[in-house]
Formats: structure tokens, sequence, C-alpha cells
């Protein structure tokens, strides 16, 4: 009774609560999970504060392809979006970025049905889109470490050829 009667009176004495009256609730709401004072502790005395925080990214950008796709596209301009958040010490983030993507050089390739050719300054789409997830180990104003994990996909795909058409056979 008396520890609720100090939380009671820190919150009266100081409206913009402190860490110290956080801690004090944290702490009761611990040691005495179920009490007759429960309701009361519900419905007037505010709990304690989760740290959370919510982002949202959206703009463009500019697609640099390397290795074997860097030989065959040049790069190209695109949009990205993202949205991130964090409770706690948990984090995730869900990404997107797309655009075009022009072809360097021609090249001819078969499918069940057809041979399809591509030709220089041929338009593909690219997009990639991925989750990552993570936990602050340390989070301090100076340093953070968060193992994470981090799970994707992309599509490279031209819009020359409908793959339901070229699954049609050819009379």
């Amino acid at each position: 009774e008396k520890q609720i009667l100090l939380i009671f009176l820190k919150l009266v004495n100081e409206p913009d609560r402190s860490e110290d009256y956080y801690s004090m609730i944290r702490d009761y709401k611990k040691q005495y999970p179920t009490t007759q004072y429960s309701e009361f502790i519900e419905n007037y005395i505010p709990g304690p504060r989760i740290k959370a925080a919510w982002n949202t990214s959206f703009g463009a950008t500019w697609l640099v392809p390397t290795g074997n796709l860097g030989d065959n596209f040049s790069s190209g301009a695109g949009f990205s979006f993202g949205m991130d958040f964090n409770i706690g010490k948990v984090y995730g983030s869900l990404t997107m970025t797309g655009g075009s993507l022009f072809l360097k050089k021609p090249f001819v390739a078969y499918n069940e049905y057809d041979m399809l050719s591509f030709q220089k300054d041929d338009d593909f789409y690219y997009l990639d889109a991925g989750m990552e997830f993570g936990y602050f180990v340390v989070r301090s104003e100076r340093f953070h470490f968060a193992p994470f994990a981090w799970l994707s996909m992309s599509n490279l795909q031209s819009n020359k050829y409908d793959e339901e058409d070229s699954k049609k056979e050819i009379d």
C-alpha cells in the first residue's frame, strides 16, 4: 500500500513523469502483478513508457548494377520505399527498390516455344524487396551493436515478352 501511495504522490508532484517514476511503476508491477489495487493502477496510474519509433521513407534512387549485371545493363533511375520500426531493443525494416535497367548489348534467349531477341537499350524492370529484423545488444549515443537477419528477393524481367503469351504454341 505504501509503495502505490508513493507512486501516486510522485505522479501528482511531478506531472512530467521522470525515469524515476517509470522505474517505480515497473518495479511495483514486477513485485505485485495482481493486487486489490490493480484496477486503480490500470485506470488512473500511467504505465511505464515504451520506447518505440516508426519511420517511413520514399524517394528516388539510382540503380548501379555490378558484376555480370553491370556487364550487361547500364545504370538507371528508380524509386525506393522503406518502413522501419523499433520497440525497445527489437527493430525491423521493410524495404522495396525498383526501376528500369537498359540493356548494353543485344542477346538472344530461347524458351520452350520461341526465340526471344533482345536489342541494345531494351528496357528491363528491376524490383528488390526485403525484410530485416534485429536486436540492439548495445545501443548508446555513440555506438550501436545489433545482430540482424535479412530476407529479400530480387526480380529482373522484360516487358517485351508476356510470360502468358510465351507459353502458347506458335502455329
